[in-house]
């Protein structure tokens, strides 16, 4: 069984709680404190070694010489602090109920940026990367982070473009917690494996 209590903890969100702020794009100085609160909860052995910068709703947050880019406007915006990778999802311009389309951009763990249209139709939850997992995730209406965050840490998958099986690992969570009788947590995933299920089986 998985150490629950431990996974999931280098995961940063870029504004936990829907909090904005003032200023430009509504982050501007307040997000930026934001951000490095994020930074020094990612790295509490080693202050100092953080920094956070924001602009126009974008924070650039370095930890350990790791650079992840994150965005207030996105449906999903976390990062993975130990590699510096991050993920923003969007809907695409062209997106519509018939054909839904997603737009990831973020950062790799060589801290190059990368953009990369989902078709969340196409999307196989028992293989695939990280960010077509958040992409399918938002489309049916589960935008909490940690819980796929939890789910990234649980595969050991390298980094977030490697494919993995994200169904496995829920279904794998839930024993964990059924054990533990966490019903709450228990039933959030039940209810992510339900609806991703359930949108896969309609659009075949």
């Amino acid at each position: 069984m998985v150490n629950i209590n431990s996974i999931g903890q280098n995961h940063q969100q870029a504004f936990p709680g829907g909090v904005k702020g003032k200023g430009n794009g509504g982050n501007s100085g307040f997000g930026a404190d934001l951000a490095k609160a994020a930074c020094e909860a990612a790295n509490p052995d080693r202050p100092g070694e953080e920094t956070a910068q924001a602009e126009e709703g974008v924070f650039y947050i370095t930890v350990n010489g790791k650079t992840s880019l994150l965005d207030k406007n996105a449906l999903i915006s976390t990062c993975h602090a130990p590699t510096g990778e991050s993920a923003n999802v969007y809907r695409a311009k062209d997106y519509s109920d018939e054909n839904p389309l997603y737009l990831v951009k973020g950062t790799d763990q060589n801290g190059n940026t990368y953009e990369k249209t989902v078709d969340v139709r196409n999307v196989n939850p028992s293989n695939c990367s990280y960010p077509e997992l958040l992409a399918l995730s938002a489309h049916t209406g589960h935008k909490d982070f940690m819980a796929t965050a939890v789910l990234h840490d649980y595969v050991k998958a390298s980094s977030y473009q490697e494919p993995a099986d994200y169904l496995a690992a829920a279904q794998g969570r839930m024993d964990d917690l059924k054990l533990l009788k966490q019903w709450d947590s228990y039933l959030q995933y039940k209810g992510w494996i339900t609806d991703i299920l359930g949108f896969l089986q309609m659009k075949g």
